[in-house]
């Protein structure tokens, strides 16, 4: 008996020092991906734009906040917001040039197992808009994904 309780005592303490999220974890977040998602196409949203900084990222991609426009559901263009400067976003994987593409993001993000994981989403268009997570405790391992303002576009450009 001493023996089996050894052993649980060992287990217990190995899955409390395991920093990864539980599947438990893992699975209610790939739901509400997909929950939100649905609702996001289901809104028939082509035409927009959109602003999107990163924040706490020990290398950040982009300085400074950018503006997204999206028109049939395709990526047009990316600038600055401080200066209007047209940024060239094809190489850098955490831009997303897209909602679509911002909920692919935040997939892959999550497929990485992180230490730690929250996503907020916009509560009437259902897009991830906050997206923070953490790789291991340090505080360098950490990034923070914000959609800051979101436009509809009703006319063309």
């Amino acid at each position: 008996m001493p023996i089996v309780a050894a052993v649980f005592v060992m287990l217990f303490l190995w899955m409390s020092a395991v920093p990864l999220l539980s599947w438990y974890e893992f699975s209610a977040y790939y739901q509400e991906l997909a929950d939100e998602s649905f609702q996001w196409h289901h809104k028939g949203i082509n035409n927009y734009s959109f602003e999107f900084e990163i924040l706490d990222f020990k290398t950040r991609p982009v300085p400074g906040p950018i503006r997204i426009h999206v028109r049939d559901s395709k990526f047009v263009a990316a600038y600055r917001i401080d200066n209007d400067e047209l940024v060239d976003i094809m190489d850098l994987a955490d831009v997303p040039g897209t909602i679509e593409s911002a909920f692919e993001f935040t997939t892959r993000l999550l497929e990485a197992h992180p230490y730690r994981f929250d996503v907020e989403y916009d509560a009437v268009l259902h897009y991830p808009a906050s997206v923070s997570v953490r790789f291991s405790d340090q505080s360098r391992d950490r990034a923070t994904y914000n959609i800051t303002w979101f436009e509809t576009v009703y006319d063309s450009l």
